[in-house]
């Protein structure tokens, strides 16, 4: 009840913003890459489009858009949404740019090629490791065709070369729960060498298909989804009112779950202003203050684990005797 009054009360907050023409994006998040070298299977990526599936942003769209960005006080970046940033060939020039523009980084990465980037990875503020697994074996089933060898040598050899650094990234990992998730020994396995660790469950993937979101279990691991049931009421999402979403290419995608740029949200060789109140954004908007959710009501972030799950997970996570359970935040 109380989240339904909290939604309730921001949801108007936003709409009288809109009305005043003050609801501005408080965030820019930015595919820098459209590359992957990972195939995972509960990825939305396994079903993109080759068309969408690679290709580099120009450094000087990228100075475009940051450009636009600082004219709308914006400050915070996100340097993720659909692909591998580091496999970016001028990775390191991007981020020195922006930090030059004094943004807030986020980077989230497989850390496939973290090897290449100690040094200028201890300039973004957080830095997101995207790793499933708890040993050889299962990580190498979520992260095909990444090897554990490889991501655990490159985690410890960062994290050891930059914990006694004056300036270095907050470390984040996330935990993504599935039936087999052995949660003891991913604490272990990682805990050392991170600062926090957002546990979750594993969502099934959000695709865009008939004109609307919709959520897609991969048969390869069908068996290992918890069960979540499709919320009816008290639908909110921040994104439509409070992030800008950047394609490698320019063009404007709704949010992460829009992985494959699918809505005509125009490009960002426009204004931003054009672009946020453009008539798309301003219709899906709608359907939030209205509560009568169409193009986004199949998104994934509106089904929910029962809450006989949660309960029961949650504590026996709280209730297992290791030294990183204080690094533990759920997420649900």
């Amino acid at each position: 009840m109380f989240k339904k009054i909290k939604n309730k009360i921001r949801l108007k907050e936003l709409y009288y913003k809109e009305k005043l023409g003050i609801l501005k994006p408080k965030e820019i998040i930015i595919d820098i890459a459209a590359y992957c070298n990972a195939e995972c299977p509960f990825c939305p990526r396994i079903y993109m489009p080759e068309e969408r599936s690679h290709g580099y942003m120009k450094v000087e769209l990228f100075k475009e858009i940051l450009k636009k960005a600082k004219d709308l006080n914006i400050n915070k970046m996100r340097l993720y949404s659909t692909a591998e940033p580091l496999l970016h060939p001028k990775f390191s020039q991007i981020i020195s740019i922006a930090k030059e523009m004094d943004f807030f980084i986020e980077v989230s990465t497989n850390a496939s090629m973290l090897h290449k980037y100690h040094e200028i990875l201890l300039k973004v503020d957080v830095l997101q490791f995207s790793i499933e697994g708890w040993d050889k074996e299962s990580y190498e089933k979520y992260r095909i065709p990444l090897k554990f060898e490889k991501i655990y040598n490159n985690i410890k050899s960062f994290s050891d070369y930059a914990k006694n650094k004056k300036v270095r990234p907050k470390i984040m990992c996330n935990l993504l729960l599935t039936k087999k998730t052995e949660v003891k020994k991913y604490l272990e396995l990682w805990g050392e060498y991170v600062d926090k660790i957002a546990v979750n469950f594993m969502s099934q993937a959000t695709l865009y298909d008939n004109k609307k979101f919709i959520s897609k279990k991969n048969n390869e691991i069908k068996d290992e989804y918890y069960s979540f049931r499709k919320i009816k009421s008290e639908f909110m999402c921040s994104y439509p009112f409070t992030s800008l979403v950047v394609s490698y290419d320019g063009k404007i995608s709704l949010c992460c779950s829009d992985f494959f740029s699918s809505l005509d949200l125009g490009y960002i060789d426009e204004s931003i202003k054009s672009i946020w109140n453009n008539k798309e954004r301003k219709k899906i908007r709608e359907e939030f203050y209205s509560q009568k959710l169409d193009k986004c009501s199949g998104c994934t972030i509106f089904h929910k684990p029962f809450d006989k799950d949660k309960e029961k997970i949650k504590s026996y996570i709280l209730s297992l005797d290791s030294k990183h359970s204080n690094k533990l935040v759920f997420g649900f």
